[in-house]
Order: C-alpha cells, then structure tokens, then sequence
C-alpha cells in the first residue's frame, strides 16, 4: 500500500470512530423539464335568469264614430234666407213688387206687397225657411247629385222620361245657394232645352172671362219669374212670382186674358211665350 493511500485508510478510521459509518450518497443529473402551466381561465358564472312575473295594464281604446245628422228644425240663420223661396213656401204665387236679392230683413221690409194676402211677418218667414229646409234635407236630400223629379204640368203632356244628364244638370243648378247665380244658371241651363222641353215650362189655362190660370215649371227652387200678357189695343198685363220648392209657380188671374200673347221671362230673358185661346 503506498503512503497516500495508507493516509486515507487512517483518515477514515478516525472518522468513522468518531461519527459512525458514512453513507455516501451518489449526486444524480436532473433531467426534469420544467413545464411551463398555463391556466386556463375560468369563465364567469352565468347569471341565472330570474323570471320576474309582469303585470301588463291593457287600456282598451274606444274610438267613437260620431254620424251627422241634419237637425229637423235648424237655427234660422238670416244672413242664409232666400227671401223669395220663404214667401212662396208661406203664400204660393204671391203677387209682390220689389228685390229680395238682398236676402235680408230690410229687403223683406221694402218689398211692396200686391198681394189680396196678408204680407207674412218677418219671424213667419224664418220660421218657413228654417221647415224648407229641413223638409229638402229630409225628403230630397240637399246633398244628392241626382234629381229624380218628374215634370208635370196640368194640361200638356207628362214628360216622363229624361236623361241622365239633363237630371244631373238640374239639380246642380238647384243647389247653388245664391238667388242671383241660381237664377242666371237657371237661364242658362233653359237655353239648351229642346224644343218639347221648353213647351213644359209655360202653360196657360183659360177658364172663362174671369179666371185664367198660368203654370210655370223650371224644375229650380227660388227662382223670380215674371208673367207679361200683351193684346194689341189692350193695356199691358204684368204679373209676378216665385218657384216653389220644387220649382214650380202658379199665377190665377182674374183678368180676362182671352187673345192675349203671354209670355214667361227669367232674369229679364224671354223664355217661352202662349196664346190665351178659349176652349171650344
């Protein structure tokens, strides 16, 4: 044995009297890899739906359909009148001189009244007005464009059958509220009239010496009309009046108007013209 190693053999005698025998433990690589741990997120709790009951308030809506009806006794309104048609609505064929164009109380007032008739009052003709024209809203409809009237006369024959648009044409006319633009429409609407046709709008009676009867038919509410009998040698006759509501004016005289040319004017425009002949 060498010395060095007879030194060591001595070292590890006293060691081991001296601490016990010695364990010598082998120092191994680490060969582990180190792993890298990622975490993995953890997702938010999902919020639970909580069902909360709703109370809904359900308004019902009416909706209220209101119909206008026309009144059956309107306020009179003066400033609307037609003076002529509320004189003739109160006293058929009255026998006036004077202008109601104006339509108005004082019109009415100034009006030089002809009539063996006592002149109605003022609130008499508001009153006639106001049943005028809730009988033409009622029964004839002021709002119809159609015009189902039949012409009539009291001697010549019926015409029973028009057209369309000759309806159509008259009741438009007879809607203009206006005395003067109805009048002047009136005029008008006549001057397209075929020859029968403007044979129905005069037509005069005799009767005997003392009463003739003159019939005059322009189918147009309110219209002023005026009645001229002329007889060479012979005073002329004048006489006036007004269409009714259905556009119709009738004239007794007690004049003797046998040979006379009667003749029918509108507006101052010579509509139809008949000879007075006694019946055989």
């Amino acid at each position: 044995m060498t010395k060095k190693g007879l030194t060591q053999l001595i070292l590890s005698a006293l060691l081991i009297s001296a601490f016990g025998p010695i364990t010598y433990v082998a120092k191994s690589a680490d060969t582990s890899t180190a792993t890298t741990s990622t975490p993995t997120p953890t997702p938010p709790p999902t919020p639970t739906a909580t069902s909360t009951p709703r109370t809904e308030t359900t308004t019902a809506t009416t909706t209220e359909t209101t119909t206008a009806t026309t009144s059956t006794a309107p306020t009179a309104v003066t400033n609307s009148i037609d003076v002529a048609l509320a004189i003739e609505a109160l006293i058929p064929g009255a026998q006036y001189g004077g202008s109601t164009t104006a339509n108005t109380k004082k019109s009415f007032d100034d009006l030089r009244w002809e009539d063996q008739r006592a002149k109605p009052t003022w609130e008499a003709l508001l009153s006639a007005w106001n049943n005028l024209v809730a009988t033409r809203s009622s029964t004839k409809g002021i709002n119809s464009t159609t015009d189902t009237r039949t012409f009539t006369t009291q001697t010549k024959p019926t015409i029973t059958t028009q057209s369309e648009t000759r309806t159509a044409q008259i009741a438009e006319v007879a809607l203009i509220s206006n005395t003067k633009e109805r009048t002047v429409a009136t005029v008008e609407l006549i001057k397209t009239y075929s020859s029968a046709e403007k044979e129905q709008v005069l037509d005069v009676t005799y009767k005997s010496k003392n009463s003739t009867v003159i019939d005059v038919d322009l189918a147009v509410p309110g219209i002023p009309v005026v009645i001229t009998a002329t007889k060479k040698g012979s005073p002329t006759i004048t006489l006036k009046s007004t269409t009714d509501a259905d556009g119709e004016a009738q004239i007794k005289t007690t004049k003797n108007l046998e040979g006379y040319s009667v003749a029918l004017t509108v507006n101052k425009t010579k509509i139809d013209t008949d000879v007075v002949k006694k019946k055989k």
